[in-house]
Parts: C-alpha cells; structure tokens; sequence
C-alpha cells in the first residue's frame, strides 16, 4: 500500500509524519513514488522530524530526499523524544536527542 505523508510545521521545525495503512505495508517501490511526490517540502531552511512506523529503507530514502536542510531527526515515540540522524548546522549534532513534540 502507498503510504500517505501529512507535513506540518510547529515552531520553526518541519514535521512529516508517516502513514502506511492497510496492515500489509508497502514495498520500495511504493514508499519511492510516494516520497517523491512530497520531496519540494523538505530541502529548504527548516529542519525536519520524520514520524511514524517507516521501514529502515524508507527512512534512508526520506533522509537522502530531505538533504540540505538544517538537520534530520527521527521520532522515537518510546521515549516522547526525536534523535538527530543528519545534520548540516551548528544548531544540532548528529546523535542529540531533542523533546516531540518541539517545544519552545
């Protein structure tokens, strides 16, 4: 099943969250197309969190797709936390964990 991306912004911060509907998931291919329809929204000024159950080779396609924005992080929902995956600012390091949902 094609997923669905929903993209917000909250405080600054580009928030992309990840639906794959349907139980039986998607297939490279899928995720590919869908991802691709979305792109224009990541590359610009504000950093991005993605957020959702994505697939490893999904969410390698989606931080290559976001370069160059400010930084990448990924929700980690366990822990109501996002960890930075790439970054190409001063503002945030690679490994950093920072508060989901942002707050100012």
């Amino acid at each position: 099943m094609k997923p669905i991306f929903y993209s917000s912004v909250s405080r600054g911060i580009r928030i992309c969250r990840v639906e794959i509907s349907g139980g039986e998931g998607t297939t490279p291919e899928e995720f590919a197309v869908a991802a691709k329809e979305v792109v224009t929204e990541f590359p610009g000024t504000l950093p991005l969190i993605f957020d959702g159950e994505i697939p490893a080779w999904g969410t390698a396609m989606l931080v290559h797709l976001a370069h160059p924005t400010p930084w990448v992080a990924l929700r980690i929902p366990q822990h109501s936390v996002a960890v930075v995956v790439a970054s190409y600012s001063s503002e945030r390091r690679i490994g950093q964990k920072i508060l989901f949902p942002p707050r100012s």
